[in-house]
């Protein structure tokens, strides 16, 4: 179940990111 969470957390991190890429174009 931890390792599950740690996994959605850098999951949700990575959609930041890539949705902060986006804009920016």
């Amino acid at each position: 179940m931890l390792a599950f969470g740690t996994f959605t957390i850098v999951l949700i991190a990575l959609i930041v990111e890539l949705i902060k890429n986006q804009q920016k174009k």
